[in-house]
């Protein structure tokens, strides 16, 4: 399954309430610090995947946190993990450059309605000139930053895994880590990169025919087994991007 289809799935599923799969668990609420452990971890993971590349800016973000915990064996005291991702989309400035055209255009907009109050239409003149030439500038600009494309980042906490590895497709590998490569069949030099954490499930990856990731009840309501990074955009970009992670620190998020 594509890696952004399974995020959309995982999405779908929190909105659900991440309600239980197996007929002997039930469904009860998180408290919200427990919920705020969830999103603390994603935001320590964000950190660890330092700055944006270099011409790129964050556009936007989206945190998808879990409201409900699900047992896995009510009479052993067990949980199934809980989901938790964040979105984040990047591009070359042009969300800035917009809210930079905003602000001065509605700044240009008031000195042109002062100076009509007062009569005063040489002031008009010269608002009315510098729109013009700011509007040609932003547009240079914008044109410019669209040439970069777009970076996506997507971090999910306890991710299914179960893909097939295919040796061809290994970006980089270390103990609890794998970085596997897809090349974006529809966009022509487009690339995901999944980089998969898991201190126990990937210890040897170099055993390993399939993505093999804990998932399994625990005894912490609250645990983070595994964690995804999924990274798409220009091949050079991203693939540099993911080498870049700080993956001891991603890997410190989780419970072993």
């Amino acid at each position: 399954m594509n890696r952004l289809v399974r995020a959309a799935v995982l999405a779908a599923v929190s909105l659900l309430s991440f309600a239980p799969v197996h007929a002997e668990g039930s469904s009860t609420a998180l408290t919200r610090d427990e919920v705020t452990v969830v999103k603390r971890k994603l935001q320590a993971i964000q950190a660890a995947l330092g700055a944006a590349p270099n011409g790129y800016e964050k556009a936007s973000e989206n945190f998808n946190l879990p409201t409900d915990y699900s047992t896995g064996d009510e009479t052993k005291h067990t949980y199934y993990p809980v989901n938790g991702t964040v979105t984040m989309k990047y591009d070359g400035g042009t969300a800035k450059l917009g809210q930079q055209a905003q602000a001065s255009l509605t700044d240009l907009q008031k000195q042109m309605s002062d100076a009509m109050a007062k009569g005063d239409y040489e002031t008009v003149a010269k608002v009315q000139q510098q729109m013009v030439q700011q509007s040609s500038a932003m547009q240079s600009q914008a044109i410019t930053a669209s040439q970069k494309g777009e970076l996506n980042a997507n971090v999910t906490l306890n991710e299914g895994g179960g893909n097939g590895i295919d040796p061809d497709a290994v970006l980089f590998e270390k103990p609890g880590v794998l970085a596997l490569k897809t090349a974006d069949n529809g966009n022509a030099g487009q690339e995901h990169v999944t980089v998969y954490f898991d201190p126990v499930g990937l210890k040897e990856t170099k055993t390993l025919s399939s993505v093999t990731l804990r998932s399994t009840p625990t005894a912490k309501k609250v645990a983070a087994l595994n964690a995804a990074v999924d990274l798409t955009g220009p091949t050079a970009v991203v693939e540099g991007w993911a080498k870049k992670i700080d993956t001891g620190a991603v890997l410190a998020q989780l419970d072993r």
